[in-house]
């Protein structure tokens, strides 16, 4: 796809600039790093003050480090911020135009949410407050949130992760509670215990690379108990033990995950207190390394947003381990910082690997072992992928990407494509001279299906970043025929290049490719430009269609600097025979100059 991109330089001077599309239309947080002395564990935490504020300005020697009781020295120290809660603006869509691009860029980058909802723990014609939480956490998103939900302990998944808001919307309509008219203490430990044997699916299936952010949202739980089975059950089943909450603690520390437990107050059906609800869900808290219980009751929907406040900023640290704790277990970790009414929230153990598997780490520390470490954001990036098909008609994703600051240049990067499980598929190897242009392309092969991109990049002063794309790798049905994504790209007499977003470029490019037609059919192809998914175009121009080897490219020039600042949605309406097909789009970022 690149390649024959750059093949049509030719085709944009044939077009009259008047008749492009829009024409006649409308700095990062640094934080130092102490250099390791010696192969380092590292682990996440996070600082709020007491409203739960994440506090953005710790420095290193402001933090101590214990071990088993022994103190360590500070090896390490970063800070990764995403994008915090957002104020709705009244009037908007549920769903703005999808972002352009992925980014990291501290207070912009996105996180993966994911609701786990046991609507069995309460009643019918009870789930309205838990339902105006949910809309008011899916109000406080940004662009490049993903959320996700799921009915818990039974139900399956309701929705993946996603970036569509009216789809996570369509489901919290339909949410009912399931809760029973009487709910026993049986009833209760019974519920509890399945909560309990499937968290450990969700922490060891959520990436060791990138956070996850899961919201756990029940009524209650049972609290372990000492007595022996419950009366009137055929075995010790539904009985709570200590160990059903310990088991958890491994998953939850090799696992990328921040926890919140929001217990819904509404009316369980349980004849018991409040406070025996609540001591179950404290413990489960306590192993999962959360924070404060959120309390969500129909006077208080905009409690849950603090989930999304409590989790916009997270710092990792490292330290250099005794040659003895170097033993594949968990050890006690206890972390303080010196400054008042500041609470620190991790994780109360930190597994320190084998000797032999830390000194394996510490030699490879170049940029092609960020695409398996922890996000790294003192290098602002953007990037982006797309999918075509190859000349072996299997699918391609190119990966684009660059550096969000003007002044700083990419030295060194490394691109990885990884599987819905985790798995690294694909890991390309950049030409000499790759990195010299603005924005970079690597391209790779993929199959069908659901995909986050990695880049990791260094420039000339050692500062690293990494960002992800999650993405589906496909082609767009369009009728008879399939279309590839849609890329922009600029051009001032030159080479066409991609760009992730336009500031005073006269000239722009929107290029797809169509595949699977007839040679003898006719493809018409309009581009257009909106403001809004299916708003009425702006302005429209056709694009000049060719026949390629085994598909057909369509180009159209459009002016970004006629454009005020701002998103925009450019539309390819394709036409087979003169009968519409279908429609691929991407958003254009028209910046400041």
């Amino acid at each position: 796809m690149y390649a024959r991109l750059m093949r049509l330089a030719s085709l944009v001077t044939s077009f009259a600039v008047t008749g492009a599309l829009g024409a006649a239309a409308l700095r990062p947080a640094e934080l130092s790093a102490q250099p390791a002395q010696g192969p380092t564990v590292t682990f996440d935490f996070r600082v709020v003050d007491e409203g739960g504020r994440p506090l953005l300005d710790l420095k290193p020697e402001e933090l101590t480090i214990r071990v088993d009781g022994h103190a360590r020295e500070v090896a390490s120290f970063d800070q990764v911020r995403f994008a915090p809660p957002r104020t709705p603006v009244e009037g908007e869509g549920d769903d703005p135009l999808p972002p352009p691009f992925s980014t990291n860029v501290p207070g912009e980058a996105g996180r993966d949410v994911l609701i786990l909802l046991d609507d069995e723990s309460f009643r019918p014609g009870r789930e309205q407050a838990v339902k105006d939480g949910l809309n008011a956490l899916v109000d406080a998103l940004s662009p490049l949130d993903r959320i996700g939900l799921r009915r818990f302990p039974l139900g399956g998944e309701v929705v993946p992760l996603t970036h569509i808001r009216a789809e996570i919307r369509g489901v919290i309509s339909e949410i009912r509670g399931r809760a029973p008219a009487s709910v026993t203490w049986s009833d209760l430990a019974c519920r509890t215990r399945q909560i309990l044997s499937m968290l450990p699916d969700f922490l060891a299936g959520a990436s060791t690379h990138v956070p996850l952010t899961i919201v756990l949202m029940t009524n209650g739980l049972a609290t372990a108990q000492t007595q022996g089975p419950i009366a009137g059950t055929p075995s010790q089943l539904c009985e709570v033990r200590s160990t059903d909450f310990s088991d958890l603690e491994v998953p939850a520390l090799v696992s990328r995950t921040f926890f919140h437990a929001v217990q819904v107050l509404e009316d369980s059906g349980f004849g018991g207190s409040l406070n025996e609800l609540t001591a179950g869900l404290q413990h489960l808290n306590q192993v999962a390394g959360g924070h404060q219980i959120v309390r969500l009751s129909g006077a208080s929907p905009q409690a849950v947003v603090r989930v999304l406040q409590e989790s916009s900023a997270y710092y990792t640290a490292g330290f250099v381990p005794e040659r003895s704790s170097q033993n594949g277990r968990d050890h006690r970790l206890e972390v303080r910082i010196a400054r008042d009414g500041a609470k620190v929230i991790t994780r109360p153990k930190v597994i320190v690997p084998e000797a032999a598997t830390l000194a394996a780490r510490a030699k490879d520390q170049g940029v092609r072992a960020m695409l398996l470490g922890p996000p790294r954001q003192e290098l602002p990036l953007r990037a982006a992928a797309y999918t075509a098909r190859d000349v072996n008609e299997s699918l391609k994703v190119v990966a684009v990407f660059e550096t969000a600051d003007p002044s700083a240049a990419i030295e060194s990067a490394a691109v990885g494509l990884f599987d819905a499980n985790g798995q690294l598929r694909a890991q390309p190897t950049a030409k000499p001279g790759t990195f010299k242009v603005s924005p970079a392309s690597l391209a790779m092969e993929a199959r069908r299906g659901a995909f986050r991109l990695r880049v990791a990049a260094v420039d000339p002063t050692g500062k690293r970043g990494t960002v992800d794309v999650n993405f589906q790798a496909d082609l767009t049905r369009a009728g008879p025929a399939r279309l590839s994504d849609l890329m922009l790209a600029a051009s001032e007499g030159g080479p066409l290049l991609p760009r992730l977003q336009f500031t005073s470029d006269k000239v722009g490019v929107a290029y797809v490719e169509i595949y699977d037609v007839a040679k003898t059919s006719d493809v018409a192809v309009n581009f257009e430009v909106a403001r809004s998914l299916d708003g009425p175009a702006l302005a429209s121009v056709p694009a000049k269609v060719e026949a390629g080897e085994g598909s057909r490219t369509a180009v159209g020039p459009f002016a970004p600097s006629g454009l005020p600042p701002g998103d925009y949605l450019i539309r390819a309406m394709v036409s087979v025979d003169g009968k519409p097909a279908g429609r691929v789009a991407a958003t254009l970022r028209r910046a400041g100059n």
